[in-house]
């Protein structure tokens, strides 16, 4: 007959009642509601292993498994960070001067004296030169590790980099300061914003599969009729 469905829980096909679209025949409609509502099978993102939860929000099957994703994930935001060499230049600029802040000064000149009488070759062949970013200027190479400063510009370079950096926002495009640059937002507001556009997003993404708009409205059915019930 046409205009019939095939239910998905018994494969009998039925005719379309009530209002909206149904997947589930009458006599399969109430447990349909009361299988979905109760839990939610998911795979885990970290190990892959099928697990059951009580809301499709749950993305991890233990702790465990969490806490070694948000360690992938910053080892692998770290290791993007310091493909640069411009970071990895400002980064050990902020390491040097923290040292000189707990250091409080003391022996800055031995060590710039060490450091100048280690840059010379011993071999007596004249050091390769290096443009300063700063001033433009070439420079022999100094002390250890790869440096992009001269020794004139080293000290302006490290009190910039340990400034409080400039940002812009990620929400509204406005200018902001922060203790470290991995803030994306200016306020709580904007990130308030950004989790709303998120979580409408994935909404209407879910929507679009008729599937999924039926299992949604199963759960619906078995809250209100859970409420019902814990009313009486």
């Amino acid at each position: 007959m046409a205009g019939q469905h095939a239910c998905l829980v018994c494969g009998r096909a039925f005719a379309p009642y009530g209002r909206g679209r149904h997947v589930y025949c009458k006599r399969c409609k109430g447990r349909a509601d009361r299988s979905i509502g109760r839990t939610v099978r998911a795979q885990c993102k970290e190990c892959g292993s099928a697990f059951t939860a009580t809301s499709r929000a749950v993305q991890f099957c233990s702790d465990a498994c969490r806490l070694e994703a948000r360690r992938r994930y910053f080892r692998e935001y770290k290791r993007r960070q310091m493909a640069d060499p411009q970071y990895r230049a400002m980064a050990a600029a902020r390491m040097r001067a923290s040292h000189a802040r707990c250091r409080g000064g003391a022996g800055e000149k031995e060590r710039r004296q060490a450091d100048s009488g280690a840059g010379r070759a011993s071999s007596g062949a004249p050091p390769r030169s290096i443009a300063c970013r700063l001033c433009g200027r070439a420079f022999a190479p100094y002390g250890r590790g790869r440096h992009v400063y001269c020794k004139r510009c080293n000290d302006k370079a490290d009190r910039d980099a340990a400034k409080v950096p400039s940002l812009k926002c990620r929400e509204c495009g406005k200018a902001f300061t922060a203790a470290s640059r991995l803030v994306r937002y200016c306020s709580d507001e904007c990130r308030a914003a950004v989790a709303r556009h998120a979580h409408r997003r994935m909404y209407r993404r879910r929507m679009d599969d008729p599937e999924e708009r039926a299992k949604v409205a199963a759960r619906a059915r078995a809250w209100n009729a859970a409420k019902k019930d814990t009313g009486k």
